[in-house]
């Protein structure tokens, strides 16, 4: 089915009955949120799909948690990050823009 609009990513439904149920939340051409979990529509708070609704269309960034790194090669990012004066955020983004491009991630 088509919607309006559809979130990027999944979310939570917000009622503490419904925790731990994740979807996408979608816009029917009615102008009524929803929250799709699988192909299952479940209703949800309005205020709360919008706010959401709202962000995604402000947003250009996209937050994603890192899982599966080796904890002694996070710490030795960190410090060398932290001697160039600079974030760990910058030096992903740094070295995705190169890996994008095509050039070669320096080695460390």
């Amino acid at each position: 089915m088509d919607y309006k609009w559809e979130s990027k990513l999944l979310h939570e439904h917000p009622a503490k009955h419904n925790a731990g149920r994740f979807g996408k939340i979608v816009l029917h051409d009615t102008g009524i949120y929803g929250l799709m979990i699988g192909g299952v529509h479940m209703s949800c708070p309005q205020h709360w799909a919008a706010k959401i609704h709202a962000q995604e269309q402000t947003d250009s960034e996209v937050n994603y948690i890192l899982k599966g790194i080796d904890g002694e090669l996070w710490h030795q990012a960190k410090v060398r990050a932290t001697q160039e004066r600079t974030t760990m955020k910058q030096v992903l983004l740094d070295a995705l823009k190169k890996f994008v491009e095509g050039k070669d991630v320096e080695k460390c």
